[in-house]
């Protein structure tokens, strides 16, 4: 798409964010964005359904909201976007920079975010089922309440992320960093730190471990959920 034609649908959506009588909202559906600078862009509620944005520059962009069901966002800079109540079912954000941004209650249901940097997301009540987010650098993310059940996270960093309340049933998890020490899993048994037993023993353990090597409550019932999680798996 060409630059000034971008730039008049920009225009036109800004004034029917602030006035529905005028201006129009913009409809980018299938559109080819890709590598557009689209920094600071203010694309809430807009349809980007099936948009090429693949390599696009999105940093610090209101995406509130708006449709992407099915975009390719492979290699974008979404580092600090507002993409609260975002569709983003079944997109391509594959090594994308998601640095900073919040995705709470965005819908992220098949999504593939492989290898995507997440640092710091916020992903409140976000719908991450069946989303790929193999080796996915989630360090201090913001899981809380989100749906994961079904979510492949082989390989991903979770530390410090915050997985309180999230659902994590049927999630595909090989080897996670956590808060504090990286969980492996071979066949039926789990090692983390130097504690090495079966799922099974884990599953009735893992509070009297956690305590007996100083963890804290969150991290224990992080540790727990995802124990659970690969119980759940091999049944």
């Amino acid at each position: 798409m060409r630059k000034d034609k971008l730039k008049v649908i920009i225009t036109e959506h800004k004034l029917w964010l602030e006035d529905k009588s005028k201006g129009k909202k913009a409809d980018l559906s299938n559109a080819d964005l890709r590598d557009a600078n689209l920094y600071d862009a203010d694309l809430c509620g807009a349809n980007l359904s099936n948009a090429n944005l693949r390599d696009a520059n999105l940093r610090d962009a209101n995406l509130r909201d708006a449709n992407l069901y099915d975009a390719d966002l492979c290699g974008a800079n979404l580092s600090y976007v507002d993409l609260r109540g975002a569709d983003l079912h079944d997109a391509d954000l594959s090594y994308a920079n998601l640095k900073g941004a919040n995705l709470s209650n965005a819908n992220l249901n098949g999504a593939d975010l492989c290898g995507a940097d997440l640092c710091g997301a916020d992903l409140r009540n976000s719908d991450l089922r069946n989303a790929d987010l193999k080796g996915a650098n989630l360090n201090g993310a913001d899981l809380g309440d989100a749906d994961l059940r079904n979510a492949d996270l082989k390989g991903a960093n979770l530390h410090d992320a915050n997985l309180h309340g999230a659902d994590t049933r049927h999630t595909c998890i090989n080897t996670i960093k956590l808060s504090r020490h990286t969980l492996y899993q071979h066949n039926e048994y789990i090692q983390i730190g130097c504690e090495k037993h079966s799922i099974f023993e884990w599953v009735n353990m893992y509070k009297q471990i956690g305590i007996a090597n100083d963890y804290s409550d969150v991290e224990i019932e992080i540790y727990g959920n995802v124990i659970n999680s690969i119980l759940e798996k091999e049944s």
